[in-house]
């Protein structure tokens, strides 16, 4: 099954179930300009590491705009996610996502009262009855976007230089990013991430999704997803400070690099905040059946 049959079947069962709440579509979004404005009020004062490797002069300064170091003084991020259809249009689904802020732990709430948890190695769905689908894909896939900045040297990646690509015109340095076999559920995934020439920050990722399918077959529909509309989530001061985006827009996408046509999805992320670290907010509860990785 690839990415896009399981949005599309997000959206179906969205729009049958009558136990979901309607909600009012985005008002729309600021434009590229703007959100360039805000980035460099937002990065001018970030000082870099030092450089002494190919790679380490690509991830770095990633990580150093972003915010890494403070994030790593955190312990748990909380956001309101929405996953709608083509220009804001239609809700796919919405949630409340909780999650340590390295992602071994995940919380999705829903309108409905159901609940999604990661529990670190399994996917389980509150409560049993409940007749949500790919819980473990939902769990794994959203919350690494949202944390993709900061996971660009987790262990088992490998990071390889390519030429640049374009963005809508612009030309912005990649990179692309592989893992080991043993990482995930998905270690044939790959991501070719696209850096901001001017304020480092990730501009778009180009991947494919191999859950739940052969490499061959998900080679066949490549995918890619821009970052937009960057805020700091609290309060901003140029020594501490995360930056994250609150619009990632889906496309089409070719190895060649170009992101096509319009976004036919888009992850809505507001009311971003951090917590500190309560178990009991992670722990599975009673009632739960386990969403097991598709054979």
């Amino acid at each position: 099954m690839n990415f896009q049959t399981l949005l599309k079947k997000r959206a179906y069962l969205f729009r049958v179930s009558l136990l979901m709440i309607a909600v009012t579509c985005f008002a729309g979004c600021q434009s590229e300009q703007m959100a360039e404005k805000e980035q460099v009020e937002a990065i001018k004062d970030v000082k870099l590491y030092q450089i002494t490797e190919p790679h380490r002069s690509f991830i770095e300064p990633i990580e150093a705009a972003h915010g890494k170091q403070t994030l790593l003084t955190k312990e748990v991020f909380k956001c309101d996610i929405r996953l709608t259809t083509e220009n804001f249009a239609e809700n796919v689904f919405k949630c409340q996502l909780r999650m340590t802020v390295t992602g071994d732990k995940i919380r999705m709430d829903y309108e409905d009262g159901s609940s999604l948890y990661w529990d670190g190695s399994s996917a389980w769905v509150y409560p049993s009855a409940c007749d949500k689908e790919d819980a473990r894909f939902d769990l794994l896939t959203w919350s690494y976007f949202i944390l993709a900045p900061f996971k660009l040297r987790d262990p088992g990646t490998h990071m390889e230089m390519i030429s640049d690509g374009f963005v809508f015109g612009t030309a912005y340095p990649r990179a692309k990013l592989t893992f080991s076999g043993e990482v995930g559920d998905t270690p044939d995934d790959w991501y070719v991430v696209y850096r901001h020439p001017k304020f480092d920050t990730i501009k778009g990722l180009g991947y494919i999704v191999t859950y739940g399918t052969s490499v061959e077959e998900a080679g066949k529909e490549t995918h890619g997803v821009t970052y937009e509309r960057y805020r700091s989530v609290g309060d901003y001061t140029p020594e501490h400070y995360v930056l994250m985006p609150t619009i990632y827009n889906f496309w089409k996408w070719s190895e060649q690099g170009d992101f096509q046509g319009l976004p036919h999805n888009s992850l809505e992320v507001s009311n971003m905040e951090f917590q500190s670290y309560d178990p009991e907010v992670f722990k599975v509860p009673d009632d739960v059946r386990e969403d097991v990785y598709p054979k």
